[in-house]
């Protein structure tokens, strides 16, 4: 049985921030809310996320400054790197695709979409994780 996945959501909006937090605690994961990226960037050695949710337009330390200083460190080696916003131009999702995201949620976010690409990320971790056995 596979541990529970371990969330760091990165969301400026206390709102948003708290009831993504819910929701994903209320479907068993193991969240971190950090309201900016610098929150993000400190909670990250420490609570050593499997995934990574990521508001783009944040103030202070954006989220592509924030991925970038998080793939920096060391415990990041297996993050899997969920764009969170509302902005998506061709611009915003090549610079996301070029920093390593592997998925993209637009804002606001379906319920069904969030589930999804959770899904998606724990069944890509069973199946690495019985190859490597």
């Amino acid at each position: 049985m596979p541990r529970t996945l371990r969330i760091l959501v990165v969301e400026d909006d206390r709102d948003s921030a708290n009831a993504l937090g819910e929701l994903l605690r209320t479907d068993g994961f193991n969240v971190c809310l950090a309201r900016s990226g610098e929150q993000a960037i400190e909670a990250a050695p420490v609570f050593r996320p499997d995934v990574v949710m990521l508001d783009l337009v944040m103030p202070g330390t954006d989220g592509f400054r924030t991925a970038q200083e998080l793939q920096r460190q060391p415990s990041s080696q297996s993050v899997t790197y969920v764009a969170y916003s509302g902005l998506r131009t061709p611009e915003v999702i090549a610079k996301c695709e070029e920093l390593g995201f592997q998925h993209f949620i637009l804002k606001p976010a379906d319920i069904g979409r969030i589930e999804d690409v959770l899904r998606s990320i724990v069944s890509q971790r069973i199946t690495w994780n019985s190859e490597a056995l």
